[in-house]
């Protein structure tokens, strides 16, 4: 993967292992499920199955050819993503709704289908039923992820610096996890088995230029149910508008944050959500600031051209899915 031209850091490889290990996994857990119950029916289209399109040839039953090359990237840029990230959730399906919020706030920056499939081969080489593979994925994983600590291939620090000080300072004896936004993959089973108690909300830049998707951090104690859940939103200081890899996130910061942590009141970057509202709410937990209102904000000229053309594009996709579903 590292080859590949439109992955340039660590960080982008990471995002790329998330979907694609998520999608075999899943795929896994549907056939299993298919075993179990007569009436299973797989929230992904029967085509963009893992099995159907991911899995190398010589895994394969039938005469079929695996995808690769141009053919495999437009597969994932053109279909694959359009479909995924457009599921229908009407009907409250929770695994449908798990995979189009993952699929909205995710990329695919591998542009060589060849060398996507060497990544596709490599991982349908692992069996995540036998506890061996697992074990050699998971320290595979962490090392990758120590690596992100420090300088990577192009000379990137992936975690600013003060983000993990603040951390360390704050958190470690209970445990934390970051991630790629809180709409997804932790909900109803963390609020019932961990006690999500604070929710620190970054601004999107923190991770720039290797990823621009809101970062935030969840603090939470395990064996403890939750009852409500703190927000803070950091807010850039005065006269920044984004973080950048010459100018990140400073320690200092995060002063406010840390007086504020041990005496806890609601104000204009803090605000609370207790466990009933979010279960009303579906769990998601992408609950916006109570206390700000939304800022109508102005837009340059090339800015609405640039709004526009997005909008043409997202209806052209929404057409095509369209004329495909009602295609015999």
């Amino acid at each position: 993967m590292r080859k590949d031209p439109g992955v340039s850091g660590d960080g982008q490889r990471i995002e790329q292992l998330g979907w694609l290990l998520f999608l075999k996994i899943l795929d896994a857990s549907d056939r299993e499920l298919e075993l179990l119950k007569a009436d299973f029916v797989s929230v992904i289209p029967e085509r963009l199955r893992w099995c159907n399109w991911a899995i190398s040839e010589k895994g394969m039953t039938n005469d079929e050819k695996s995808l690769t090359g141009d053919e495999l990237r437009n597969f994932i840029d053109q279909e694959l993503f359009p479909t995924l990230r457009n599921l229908d959730t009407s009907t409250g399906n929770q695994r449908a709704v798990i995979v189009r919020e993952i699929f909205e706030g995710t990329n695919n920056y591998m542009k060589n289908g060849t060398i996507i499939r060497q990544v596709l081969d490599s991982l349908n080489e692992i069996d995540f039923e036998s506890s061996e593979d697992r074990h050699l994925f998971g320290d595979i994983y962490e090392t990758i992820l120590r690596e992100l600590q420090t300088a990577g291939a192009y000379g990137e620090f992936y975690t600013p610096r003060a983000l993990t000080e603040f951390m360390t300072e704050i958190v470690l004896p209970d445990g934390s996890l970051t991630g790629d936004g809180v709409k997804a993959r932790i909900r109803q089973h963390l609020l019932e088995s961990c006690n999500l108690h604070t929710i620190v909300r970054l601004p999107n830049s923190v991770f720039q230029p290797y990823a621009s998707v809101a970062t935030n951090l969840l603090f939470f104690t395990k064996g403890k149910p939750t009852k409500e859940i703190w927000y803070w939103e950091h807010q850039l200081m005065e006269g920044v508008k984004a973080y950048s890899k010459t100018k990140p996130i400073n320690k200092s910061e995060f002063k406010s944050l840390k007086a504020w942590w041990y005496q806890r009141e609601e104000n204009e970057q803090a605000w609370r959500v207790s466990f009933k509202d979010l279960e009303k709410n579906g769990f998601n937990l992408d609950v916006k600031n109570s206390h700000v209102s939304e800022q109508e904000r102005g837009y340059s000229s090339v800015e609405l051209l640039g709004m526009l053309h997005d909008s043409f594009r997202k209806s052209d996709e929404l057409l095509d899915m369209l004329k495909n579903q009602l295609s015999p």
